[in-house]
Formats: structure tokens, sequence, C-alpha cells
């Protein structure tokens, strides 16, 4: 069985050569113990949990095949060869040298890692067809930013479920982040702070804009179990009440690094006759580009249900305004799965990232 895994090396379209790509990378395994099973599915995954056997690193040094360099710590039963601007990687071990590793024979994972070697840049550039891909490393000093989570609620029947989703988020919150609960009541949205106040507008938005402590976190919880009145309706006055929420953020600069992000739960979004639903879908998501664009603020969907136009329409809303969504199952453990999705953006580096292209690139 071989796994084939290919990297473009095109230096003819570009000014600077690109370095540590290999044109095609060949996977093989050869004489396997009937005793022993492999997957291949995935070169990435974990290696034979019982005995950490690697295939080996392998560092690409240039593009000539003439010049390849490789950097293979010696790794049992594994050969190397270079054919070309190919190189094969073959682990065959006899039955007998499998069973020296371990006796009831082996079941895992087969993975191969490289590296690329990118000559002292921070980014590395792929070329193919026309089209080409932009690989950007942070520098290793850079350290994440503060984020203000906004969370907007538009659901009425998976309230428990709810309640888990932003209670797993809440438990991942730094001290050094903000939080802002965006709920309905009577059809309205509303803003839940940990300090009330009779004063305008914007102080009272002011107020909902609070830091991510222990005890807001714990009064946060304790209103989602007890606070919220359940409202079937449209879910886009509260993301908007989220836009201006971010906005104000910026404005009076409560955190300079404070990195604004919205996270909808969702449950339905709004219906009409069949005819103008894509019309309305379309209207609804324009309403909410359209003030996002000033600041981009990220949108990441939460949907609850298996509603599969529900999903649909979230998931456009999500990638329209800087995000994307993720469907929940109710039944199928919430903080976990809320976990997972969260452990993706929990740590922002950098935003609104722009690259210039000069004559020798």
């Amino acid at each position: 069985y071989s796994a084939v895994g290919q990297a473009l090396s095109q230096t003819s379209r570009q000014q600077r050569p690109l370095r540590g790509v290999t044109k095609r990378v060949l996977y093989s395994l050869q004489g396997m113990s009937k005793r022993v099973l492999y997957s291949l599915q995935g070169v990435t995954k974990p290696v034979f949990p019982r005995n950490e056997l690697w295939v080996g690193d392998v560092t690409r040094r240039r593009y000539e095949t003439s010049k390849l360099a490789l950097r293979a710590p010696g790794r049992p039963f594994t050969e190397y060869e270079v054919v070309d601007n190919t190189l094969h990687v073959s682990w065959r071990p006899s039955a007998r040298q499998q069973s020296r590793l371990n006796k009831e024979g082996l079941l895992g994972f087969f993975r191969f890692t490289f590296q690329l070697d990118t000559g002292g840049y921070d980014d590395v550039i792929l070329v193919s067809g026309g089209y080409f891909a932009q690989f950007f490393n942070p520098p290793s000093t850079l350290m994440p930013m503060s984020k203000h989570i906004i969370f907007v609620l538009s659901f009425f029947k998976h309230l428990l479920e709810a309640w888990d989703a932003v209670s797993a988020i809440l438990e991942r919150l730094e001290p050094s982040d903000f939080l802002t609960i965006v709920y309905h009541e009577r059809g309205e949205p509303k803003l839940w702070g940990a300090n009330r106040c009779t004063g305008s507008s914007m102080e009272q938005s002011l107020s909902a804009i609070v830091p991510a402590s222990h005890d807001n976190k714990v009064r946060a919880k304790a209103f989602l179990r007890t606070g919220i009145d359940l409202y079937e309706g449209s879910a886009i006055p509260g993301l908007l009440t989220a836009l201006d929420l971010s906005e104000i953020s910026f404005t009076n600069k409560l955190r300079l690094d404070l990195f604004p992000v919205i996270i909808h739960l969702a449950e339905k979004h709004d219906h009409t006759s069949p005819d103008n639903q894509k019309e309305h879908d379309d209207a609804l998501i324009a309403s909410v580009s359209r003030k996002n664009l000033p600041r981009r603020v990220p949108i990441y969907s939460l949907v609850l249900g298996s509603s599969r136009p529900c999903f649909h329409f979230f998931r456009r809303m999500s990638r329209w305004n800087y995000g994307f969504a993720r469907r929940i199952v109710p039944d199928g453990g919430v903080a976990e799965q809320v976990g997972l999705f969260f452990r993706e953006i929990e740590s922002p580096l950098l935003t609104n990232i722009s690259f210039l292209y000069g004559p020798d690139r």
C-alpha cells in the first residue's frame, strides 16, 4: 500500500526561489506480517501508540535533486531513496523484526513528518497553475490578544443545551478577556451586564462589557439558568446589537489590543414564502455584512439541532462575516463539541493582515 503526498515546486513562476518543497513524495509499506494491522488514512495521525515507532523526520533543503539534503534520524527498518524529484520512504520490517518491536504485533498509524526550510524568511509561497498559496509564520514572541466575547442567544427550545455551550466557553476565558451577553426579552434584544445603570444608552452598553473575572462568570451562569425568556424570533436584531457593542468597545478603547468576537447560538431563522426565501435570506445577510464592514468582526455560529435550512443560512452568514459555523448535536455532549470549536479561536494573534507584493515577489 502506498499513500501519496504532493507539494508543488514551480520556481519558474516566481522571482525568489521557494525552498523546502518536493514535487512528489511516496510512502510505501511492504512485507507486512499477517499479525500487523496498519491504517494509512491520514499520514499526520499519531504513530504506533505502543512503541512510538516513527518513519523519520525529513527536511528538504533545496528544490534541485543534486542539492537535496535529508535529516533523517535513525528509525528502525526505514530506508530513503531519492529519484529525480521524488523521495521514496520505505518501512519494511520482516515478521521477525516486527516481533522484536512487540510480541503481540503493532496497531497504529503510519506518520511521515517533514519541515520546510524557509531560508530565513517568515513566509513561503507555493505556486501552481496560475494560483498561489501564502503561508505565514508569525514571530514566536507574539502573544495572543485579549478577547471581547459577545454572546448572541437566539434560541427557544434547547435551553439547557445552550447553557452548556455558553458555560463551556466561559470556563476557557482568561481574566484579561471581556464578555457580553445579548439575549431577547419580549421580542427585543437586551444586554446583560454585571452593573445596571439608568444613564444614557452609551453608559448602559459600556456597563454590559464586563471583565471575564471569576465572579462575573458565576453571575453569567446564574443568569443563563434563571433569567432568559424563551423567544422565537429573528436573530438579526441581536447580531446588529452585538456589532454596535464591538464598535463601542473599540471607540472607548477599553483595551488597545482587545479583539472582538461574536459567538452566535442559533436554533432557527426567519422563514418566508418558498418563492422569496432566498431573496429574504440574502437581504438579512447583507444587512449584517454592511454594518460589519468597517471593523470586520468575526461572527461564529453554533447551530443547535438538525435543521438543514437553519444551518445553511447561518453558515452563509458567518462566511460573509469572517467566521464559520458549526453544528451542535444536542444529544452528543454539547460541552465537548463547543470546547473543540472554541479551541480553534481562543488565541488570536493578528487581525486585518495585509500582504504587499513588490516586484521581487
